[in-house]
């Protein structure tokens, strides 16, 4: 069983690895993705973040299977072996181990290599098939993490046997644990600190949440699991009725247990809370990566007007694809005041822009859906257009160069909306915004023969999100120093980079579950070894075997449902406030299978550590 334990953790390794490594090389996947590089740059950076936990899982595995082996070992020492003849066995099913997990890990991610490139291409939104791939690059990049998993393995081996005593072979550790009675304050104080973050995280808002909730939920953990713990046990020895209970044994085992497993259960309930944040952040993430594009460009596609044989291939280019058509004029102006006193952000603007009459604008914004403008503007009185920032009034004199000549525009309103959606660029997803203005019409009308009118064509599409390839045609059809804007060019690049956001961070939350649960799964068992003599006193003394697996089956609830919950809680506490933020979001079903994947990883850890640890106690 300890052989088949330590020899699936090597499967696991390889089959991930492998996996992994095949969607960056599978070719049917590249072949979907836009921006290559950051796909290339964002999957090796989280593979590197993946495998550290992988060898991290080997390690704590091969701790595990060494520990248990102790009194085999110390068999072939009582034999005359020396250490280096152990170390040449181990080293020798190292090697084996290796070479068949290598082996089984990389045909079964071979397999698997399909379903997750599946999985990733559906997340940003293609429906294009992905097929297995079959290359050379993942299966040594599998090989590659075993070899260095079974060199540190064998590092660590060398370590424990040059310090290795015959009598703690046959003995195990000695060591009574001091038992903590937990203060009865800090008991209290963790679990009002839980509550308190939770409800907190359901008022407070973003900018003052994130920070206080960590640290006070976290402090509650601490507290929760070194005091609030240690403290319940102690209290339930003191009751009357104590040794009479049935759960006497599970008692008195959690009594002395605590001390020396409460600092891992800390770090495990944490890292748990934050991989999870992080999972719920990369959906919101990918969500807001959905809806942002849509308010920078309103237009489906909307570009500089060139001439009717142009307009005509691009009507022909959208064929059935056109819900309306547009087409309306503005006026070509240069900034030559600073960009910051009429607009937001000022980096994300160049100097060029144009100014439109109000009447025009309110035409356009009919076309797109929304409601008209109904500020009255006099004179050389002017609206600017800076989405993303809260509309404001404003009293600037903004001086603009038509044609030859400078204007000086009197700005009253900053508008939290778009009039030209920014310049796209089919390789940088987003150029400059441009300085746009509204003005009144008969300013309009007097600056027409100053300036250099530009006719804007704008189409509104069937689907927009899926007429990529339609609009790379349309602007191959344009001149190169033609303006466009085109919705669908930045909503990809942004949905593709979210969801790759959200599948790695999914695969790492995944193995980090695994190799989470593992720990406690292993140090159980680890203790199960070590309960062994006790178990077999007890049974000798008359004890029910029933109680004995009841009172197994209590012990091992708390080690790994303290954790879990715990850990669950506070990420959940971390993203209530988000999500509220957001709430056009609906991240309900996705948080929720999530949850419950982790719970199943230690729901399927409990049970069979309660199985196991019968079996050895038995």
């Amino acid at each position: 069983m300890n052989h088949f334990i330590y020899a699936l953790s090597l499967v696991i390794t390889a089959l991930i690895s492998n996996t992994y490594w095949s969607i960056q090389t599978n070719k049917s996947v590249n072949a979907v993705i836009q921006s290559k590089e950051s796909f290339a740059t964002a999957l090796s950076l989280g593979g590197i973040i993946v495998f550290i936990f992988l060898i991290i899982l080997v390690l704590y595995t091969n701790r595990f299977y060494i520990t248990v082996r102790e009194q085999e070992f110390g068999s072939y020492l009582l034999f005359g072996e020396g250490n280096l003849s152990l170390l040449k066995l181990l080293f020798t099913e190292q090697l084996l181990f290796v070479l068949g997990a290598g082996v089984v890990g990389n045909v079964l991610g071979t397999l698997f290599s399909k379903l997750f490139g599946t999985i990733l291409v559906r997340m940003m939104g293609y429906e294009n098939q992905v097929t297995i791939n079959i290359s050379l690059e993942p299966v040594l990049v599998s090989f590659t993490l075993l070899i260095i998993a079974a060199i540190l393995v064998t590092l660590f081996n060398i370590r424990r046997f040059s310090k290795i005593s015959l009598v703690a072979l046959f003995t195990g550790n000695s060591d009574v644990p001091k038992v903590r009675r937990g203060n009865v304050f800090l008991a209290l104080l963790g679990i009002f600190l839980i509550i308190g973050s939770m409800i907190y995280s359901t008022q407070a808002t973003l900018d003052q949440t994130i920070l206080i909730l960590f640290i006070s939920f976290t402090t509650g953990v601490i507290l929760f699991l070194n005091q609030t713990l240690t403290w319940y046990i102690n209290r339930k020895t003191k009751s009357k009725h104590y040794f009479a209970k049935p759960d006497m044994i599970s008692t008195v085992s959690l009594r002395s247990k605590l001390p020396r497993n409460t600092f891992q259960l800390t770090i495990i309930t944490l890292l748990s809370s934050v991989t999870l944040f992080f999972v719920i952040f990369s959906l919101i993430n990918l969500e807001t990566q959905k809806v942002v594009p849509r308010t920078h460009l309103p237009d489906d596609f909307l570009y500089s007007y060139v001439d009717k044989k142009t307009e005509k291939e691009i009507r022909q280019t959208f064929d059935g694809q056109i819900k309306d058509h547009a087409q309306f004029d503005a006026i070509a102006i240069t900034a030559k005041s600073p960009i910051e006193t009429a607009f937001t952000n000022p980096l994300q603007f160049g100097k060029t822009g144009y100014i439109m009459s109000l009447s025009a604008y309110n035409d356009l914004r009919e076309f797109r859906g929304e409601e008209r403008l109904t500020i009255p503007l006099q004179s050389n009185e002017a609206l600017s257009f800076s989405r993303g920032s809260d509309t404001a009034n404003l009293d600037v004199n903004f001086t603009i160069q038509l044609g030859t000549k400078q204007k000086a525009l009197q700005v009253i309103k900053r508008l939290d909306a778009t009039m030209i959606g920014w310049r796209s660029d089919i390789v940088k997803i987003d150029g400059a915004k441009p300085v746009t203005f509204v003005v009144s019409d008969a300013y309009y009308k007097q600056a027409k023969s100053l300036g250099t009118i530009q006719t804007f064509s704008t189409y509104l599409l069937n689907k927009p999100t899926k007429q990529l390839s339609n609009v790379k045609t349309a602007v191959s059809l344009l001149p190169k120093d033609a303006y466009y804007s085109a919705y669908v060019i930045p909503y990809t690049i942004n949905v593709e980079s979210g969801a790759l956001l959200l599948f790695v961070s999914t695969f790492f939350a995944v193995i980090s579950f695994m190799a989470l649960g593992a720990t406690i799964y292993f140090k159980q068992l680890q203790e199960a070894y070590a309960d062994k003599p006790r178990f077999k006193l007890l049974k000798e003394l008359g004890a029910d075997e029933a109680i004995l697996h009841k009172n197994i089956r209590k012990q091992l609830a708390i080690l790994f449902i303290a954790p879990s919950l715990l850990g669950t809680a506070e990420a959940f506490a971390l993203t209530v406030p988000i999500i509220n933020e957001v709430d056009s979001i609906n991240a309900t079903g996705f948080v929720a299978g999530l949850i419950g994947i982790f719970l199943f990883i230690y729901v399927l850890f409990y049970f069979s550590s309660v199985e196991i640890y019968k079996r050895i106690t038995n």
